[in-house]
């Protein structure tokens, strides 16, 4: 959940083909109309993530993280494998 999210945690991303680690850099709260914080940082490979705040979507929280690392999915931890077979309902506690 991005609400949980801080700096320095990880993020795993897969193609099935490779895992891609990103560390989180920075996590805000925006509005709906500030669309800018999407865009590409020249140079950087970064991940931006977006979320509503609340069901009636009056701010967003955007999570960003800097690539780490990648890595041939057969030969990623199991640890991170096995994440990524996890279900998640939001609305669990």
């Amino acid at each position: 959940p991005l609400d949980r999210a801080k700096n320095g945690m990880k993020i795993y991303l897969t193609d099935k083909n490779k895992v891609y680690t990103y560390v989180i850099s920075e996590v805000k709260i925006v509005q709906p109309t500030e669309v800018a914080v999407v865009d590409d940082t020249p140079g950087k490979s970064e991940v931006t993530l977006v979320t509503c705040t609340d069901a009636e979507a009056t701010q967003r929280t955007v999570v960003k993280g800097n690539l780490e690392s990648q890595v041939d999915f057969d030969k990623a931890s199991s640890d991170i494998l096995e994440d990524f077979n996890k279900s998640y309902n939001q609305f669990q506690s």
